[in-house]
């Protein structure tokens, strides 16, 4: 909850100063629907994958920093920049669709999974459709047990 207050507080600062928004693009997401696709939805200890991760997201143009809940229930933080294609603009200038990789760190995961000290880079393929101020990313994670997760985002 915390987090999430210091987060609307920076974005409050942010709205404040009208030449940082004339120059840049900061947007806030969180998760709205997280699923495993894998034929068996229990990990190697009985336990059920987590499908509630609590993404929350923070971006400054394409740099992001998140934090959430991984499918082993264990709080994780990610940083990278998104690579976006254009946007996709078929109807109007306010609805568009396009595609992102997410590029980047994620610190949080044990075992197997990890490299370099704890840190598992990678890359992550999503699909943006936005109206205006807001969009859904839908996130796909391609793991032993298969994620897609859904993130609401806001841009100010």
């Amino acid at each position: 909850m915390l987090l999430i207050l210091d987060l609307l507080s920076v974005c409050d600062k942010v709205r404040a100063d009208d030449n940082f928004l004339d120059k840049h693009e900061v947007s806030i997401g969180w998760s709205f629907y997280t699923v495993h696709w894998s034929d068996d939805s229990q990990q190697d200890n009985g336990e059920e994958y987590n499908n509630n991760n609590n993404i929350l997201v923070l971006s400054i143009d394409q740099w992001f920093v998140s934090t959430f809940v991984n499918s082993y229930y264990n709080r994780s933080y990610a940083l990278g920049y998104t690579f976006r294609t254009p946007k996709w603009q078929p109807f109007s200038n306010e609805l568009y669709g396009r595609a992102n990789f997410q590029a980047g760190v994620v610190y949080g995961y044990e075992g197997d999974l990890t490299t370099f000290g704890g840190w598992l880079p990678g890359i992550l393929p999503s699909i943006e459709v936005g109206y205006k101020w807001f969009s859904i990313d839908t996130l796909v994670i391609p793991s032993e047990s298969g994620v897609i997760s859904c993130i609401l985002k806001f841009t100010f």
